[in-house]
């Protein structure tokens, strides 16, 4: 949900803080002066509406795919990646505390909770990005809905998840193990989607790129370029998918 106030003096639009906003509208009034909420309760219902509507802002206005992403997308985020930032510890605390309390968890959590984790990765956030990944991974197992659709989603979390762990791991038994995390991945993938899938050649990326960090470049090679193939026979060469693999091949 996009919020914003009149432009400012240079043309600029000025986006305020969901929480802000939330607490604009439901603090009581004094006068002409606001006085904010002192009650711990009622701060608690306006720290979860904070994380709704953040969340709700993440689900509906921000795309994280790299195929998908335009210069646009990166432009609305830096306006928002702040004020995202300061919501951060509010949707923690929500999504903690729905968890305990028994609410109902749906695909479209676990979704959006999934695109905050990769939002933190593409703006240099790697640690927090893991952190919010491994929320999503948990919602994920969590649905009680396992249909084919769902399956190849929390199959993709889990794989970008590993992807994440790899660019901040620089130990060689560090990447062994995501390598055999990652080939487990990998064949769910080929039996559930094909071998030529998006996400099943994006899985064949990420343990190429770890193959290559332990010093296994024969394998790495074999198996980027069995990644290259799919990708042109399946995506083409002007997805941008394609960029991002022919480079990591160009590394080996």
């Amino acid at each position: 949900m996009k919020r914003k106030s009149s432009p400012n003096e240079d043309g600029r639009a000025l986006w305020m803080h969901p929480l802000v906003q939330v607490m604009a509208r439901e603090s009581c009034h004094d006068g002409n002066s606001v006085v904010h909420e002192q009650n711990s309760e009622r701060q608690q219902v306006l720290r979860e509406e904070g994380a709704r509507e953040a969340l709700c802002l993440v689900g509906t206005a921000v795309e994280v795919e790299s195929h998908l992403r335009k210069d646009l997308h990166w432009t609305f985020e830096k306006s928002i990646t702040t004020h995202l930032g300061l919501c951060y510890e509010y949707i923690s605390e929500y999504l903690s505390y729905s968890v305990k309390k028994g609410d109902v968890v749906d695909v479209r959590l676990a979704l959006v909770v999934y695109k905050l984790g990769l939002l933190n990765y593409h703006w240099g956030r790697g640690d927090q990005a893991i952190q919010v990944l491994q929320t999503a991974d948990g919602l994920y197992e969590m649905l009680p809905d396992q249909s084919s659709n769902v399956r190849a989603d929390a199959l993709h979390t889990k794989e970008q998840l590993l992807y994440m762990k790899l660019q901040q791991s620089n130990k060689n038994s560090s990447n062994l193990e995501l390598v055999e995390e990652a080939q487990e991945i990998l064949a769910k993938q080929v039996a559930l989607l094909s071998e030529h899938h998006r996400h099943t050649l994006g899985t064949m990326d990420t343990i190429a790129t770890a193959l290559r960090r332990v010093g296994g470049l024969d394998d790495a090679l074999e198996l980027q370029l069995r990644c290259l193939q799919g990708c042109i026979e399946s995506l083409g060469p002007k997805d941008g998918d394609f960029s991002i693999i022919t480079n990591n091949l160009s590394v080996i």
